[in-house]
C-alpha cells in the first residue's frame, strides 16, 4: 500500500477483527515473514499429494533463501471441518464451480444469518436509483419488487455495491454525466508449467482452489510484490482437456498421463502496470435508463510489465525444477480481471470531484460513505478480498453516529 494515504499498520486491527468470524485455512510458514496471518485460530486444509510435492520442490530449492521470493501454503476463506451449523470441505474436486456445501466463505452467508436474527432489514428485489444528502439526512430512491419508485430517509449511508455498481450509482447521484472516469484493474497471467516427473492424479478427491502462494518481485519493475497462486490442474483444466469422470478409454488415459506433468500458476500485476477501463455514464433521451459505457484503456507499460514478469517467473520456476511453457502463457489485457476499483480514490486532502476523503466521502457528502474497492488508490497484486473488508470496517468504525 505504498501509495495509499493510510498505512497497512492502520488496518491490522481490522484484519484481525474481520477474520475473527470467518473460516480461515492458513499455515505458519515463510509467507508469515511479510504477510502475517492475523488470526489466532486457523485450520489449514490438507493438501493433495501432488500439491505437497510441489511445495516440497520449492522448499528443496535455493528460492527458500531468496529475499525477493516468498512461498507457502495458500490462505483461503474455507472451512476445513464441520461445525454445529456449517459444513466443512469435502474434497469433492469442484471448488471452481462453486461449493455446494457452503464451505467456501461468501458474504451472503453472513447476510442470511443477520436476516434470520433480525439484525438487519433486507429489501430484496429492489434497485437503488439515486442517493442524495440534504440537511444531514440521506434519501435513497429505489424501485421496489413491483417496480414502483419509493424513497426512504436515513441518517448514514454506506455504499458497497462493487466497483461497477457503486460507480453507476454515484455518477447518477452526483449528476456526473458524459464524463470519463478511470476504473483500475489488475492484469492476471496464466502460467502453465511442465514437471518432468509425474505427479499423482487425485481428482476429484481433493479441493481445487489454489494450494500454494508464491510472492515475488521483478527487478526493474517496482518494489511491489507480484502474487501468484500455484496448484495442480483443477476441474476447469480437466474439462478443457476433455477428461471426464468414469471414462477409461485410451485417449482419456493419455490425457490424464499428460495432465500429471502439468502445474498451473495464476499471477496478478499491481494496477499501476495494468490497463484499466474508462467508464462514462451517458445521458440518454430515448430510454428510461442512462447507459454506463465502458471501454478498455490502452496502457503502453502493461505489455512491458508482462514481459518482465513472465521472464522472472520462468527463472523462478526453473529454480525449483519446472519449465514454464511460454507459448501457452495467457493474460487478461483484453478480457479484463476480477480485481476492479479505484474510481473514487481516497486522499488525505481531496481536491478533484471524484476523489474521496479517508472515510470514503466525496466533496459535498458528509453522511454518504463509499466502502468498497472503489475508494482504493491502487490495487495490489495480492488478493483484495480481506483488504476490502478491513478497509470497510475501518471506515465504519471511524464514523461518528
Amino acid at each position: 500500500l505504498y501509495d495509499w494515504p493510510i498505512k497497512n499498520e492502520e488496518l491490522r486491527f481490522h484484519y484481525k477483527k474481520v477474520l475473527d468470524d470467518l473460516p480461515f485455512s492458513a499455515k505458519k510458514d515463510d509467507l508469515n515473514k511479510t504477510f502475517p496471518i492475523y488470526k489466532e485460530n486457523y485450520s489449514p486444509l490438507k493438501l493433495s499429494r501432488g500439491n505437497n510435492i510441489i511445495l516440497q520442490d520449492l522448499n528443496n530449492s535455493n528460492l527458500k533463501y531468496s529475499k525477493d521470493v516468498l512461498f507457502g501454503q495458500s490462505r483461503l476463506l474455507v472451512r476445513k471441518d464441520d461445525s454445529r451449523n456449517d459444513i466443512g470441505c469435502k474434497n469433492c474436486g469442484l471448488c471452481m464451480s462453486g461449493c455446494v456445501y457452503g464451505a467456501i466463505y461468501k458474504s451472503s452467508q453472513d447476510i442470511d444469518k443477520m436476516i434470520e436474527k433480525g439484525l438487519i432489514h433486507y429489501l430484496k428485489n429492489t434497485i437503488v436509483l439515486k442517493v442524495d444528502e440534504k440537511e444531514s439526512k440521506v434519501s435513497i430512491t429505489y424501485l421496489d419488487k413491483i417496480r414502483q419508485k419509493k424513497k426512504i430517509i436515513v441518517d448514514k449511508l454506506f455504499i458497497g455495491a462493487g466497483a461497477v455498481g457503486t460507480t453507476r450509482l454515484v455518477l447518477e447521484s452526483k449528476n456526473f454525466y458524459n464524463m470519463n472516469v478511470k476504473m483500475l484493474s489488475t492484469v492476471a497471467l496464466i502460467l502453465p508449467m511442465f514437471r518432468y516427473k509425474k505427479l499423482p492424479f487425485e481428482w476429484p478427491n481433493s479441493f481445487t482452489l489454489p494450494s500454494i502462494f508464491l510472492e515475488f518481485k521483478v527487478d526493474g519493475l517496482s518494489d511491489n510484490w507480484i502474487h501468484s497462486q500455484i496448484s495442480t490442474p483443477n476441474e476447469l483444466v480437466y474439462k478443457k482437456l476433455g477428461i471426464k469422470l468414469g471414462k477409461t478409454d485410451i485417449v482419456t488415459r493419455m490425457k490424464i498421463n499428460l495432465s500429471r506433468h502439468l502445474v498451473f500458476a495464476l499471477a496478478n500485476l499491481n494496477s499501476k502496470f495494468s490497463n484499466g477501463y474508462l467508464l462514462n455514464l451517458t445521458k440518454t433521451t430515448d430510454t428510461k435508463e442512462n447507459k454506463l459505457i465502458s471501454k478498455r484503456e490502452i496502457n503502453n507499460i502493461t505489455f512491458d510489465a508482462i514481459k518482465k514478469t513472465v521472464s522472472r517467473f520462468k527463472k523462478i520456476s526453473k529454480d525449483f525444477g519446472y519449465i514454464t511453457i511460454t507459448p501457452l502463457v495467457k493474460n487478461t489485457v483484453n478480457t479484463g480481471s476480477s480485481h476492479l476499483g479505484g474510481i473514487f480514490p481516497m486522499k488525505k486532502a481531496p481536491k478533484e470531484k471524484i476523489e474521496t476523503d479517508l472515510l470514503g466521502r466525496l466533496l459535498g457528502w458528509d453522511h454518504i460513505h463509499i466502502i468498497d474497492s472503489s475508494v482504493f488508490p491502487s490495487l495490489p497484486g495480492t488478493t483484495i478480498g480481506l483488504l476490502s473488508m478491513a478497509n470497510a470496517r475501518r471506515i465504519v468504525s471511524e464514523v461518528k453516529f
